[in-house]
Order: structure tokens, then C-alpha cells, then sequence
């Protein structure tokens, strides 16, 4: 009886184990799967924009997230950090009409507008979590977000030619 007792004992031990395991692993996946989302790009090497100096020729570089154009209205949104990194808008058509927003966005961002020739024609500088719909008096047919004052820490300047990736 007594052994019997015990190879119950050892049963229910092991089914707690692999019930347990299996917990573990579910979650790990679903926490996994969750901060991908979470971060919109998984961890892996991100596309290059490059922003060339007309007169002396040196190239600074900037990794870029590139959103489908369906969450173009999300962007940096909900970002709490954003290290040395981007995101690059493209839009179909030229247009002075398109302007950016900083609703749910919780760090200062610089953001370049550049236009059909793919040169910088402005920079601005957004304020976090600020209502204000930060856009330009003329065509652009993209736009490049990046951390605060990163053009001007970079020497990135007005008429600057942007190669994009």
C-alpha cells in the first residue's frame, strides 16, 4: 500500500513539473510575442537613411524604422525611450497638407521634411505629448523622425541630400 501511496505521490510531482512547464513556455512566447508588438520592429538590423553634406561630402547615417503606411498615424507612439534611431515616412504624392503629430507620443523628437529630390527643405523640433499638428508651407514627400535635436547634434542642415534606403 505504501508503495503504491508513493508512485501517486511521484505522479503527481511529475504532472505538476510538466504542467508547469508548459505554463512557463506559453508565457515566455505570449511575453515575447507581446514586446515585439510592443516595440512595432523586431530587434533586427534596421534600414539606413543617410544624409549627405552638399559641400563637403560626409555622409551621417540613421537606422530607421519603416511603418507600413497604415500606421503612419501610431509613428513613435507610445514610446518611452528612443535610442540612436528613426522612422522614415514616405508618401505616394508631394504634399504641403500632411502634418505630424505628437499625441501619445511621450519623448521630444526633431523631424526632418524632405522633398521629391529627396533634399531637406525643414527641420523642426516636436514636443512631447503636444497637441499641435507640426507641419510645412511647402510640398515634402517625406519625412524622417528622429531623437531630439538629432539633426543639430549631427551638423544635419537645411538642403542636405537624403539617400534613402
Amino acid at each position: 500500500m505504501k508503495l503504491i501511496k508513493n508512485k501517486n505521490i511521484i505522479l503527481c510531482v511529475i504532472l505538476i513539473i510538466v504542467i508547469s512547464y508548459i505554463i512557463f513556455q506559453n508565457n515566455f512566447k505570449i511575453n515575447h510575442a507581446t514586446n515585439e508588438l510592443n516595440n512595432n520592429f523586431p530587434s533586427t538590423t534596421l534600414p539606413i537613411a543617410q544624409f549627405l553634406n552638399p559641400i563637403t561630402e560626409r555622409i551621417v547615417k540613421l537606422p530607421v524604422e519603416v511603418p507600413l503606411e497604415i500606421d503612419y498615424g501610431i509613428g513613435l507612439s507610445n514610446r518611452k525611450q528612443l535610442s540612436n534611431r528613426g522612422m522614415l515616412f514616405t508618401f505616394q504624392n508631394s504634399n504641403k497638407h500632411r502634418g505630424f503629430s505628437m499625441k501619445n507620443t511621450y519623448i521630444d523628437l526633431s523631424i526632418a521634411f524632405i522633398n521629391a529630390e529627396k533634399k531637406i527643405v525643414s527641420i523642426k523640433e516636436m514636443t512631447a505629448l503636444n497637441q499641435n499638428i507640426y507641419t510645412i508651407n511647402m510640398p515634402f514627400k517625406y519625412a524622417i523622425e528622429a531623437p531630439k535635436h538629432w539633426f543639430t547634434k549631427n551638423k544635419i542642415e537645411i538642403g542636405y541630400k537624403v539617400i534613402l534606403p
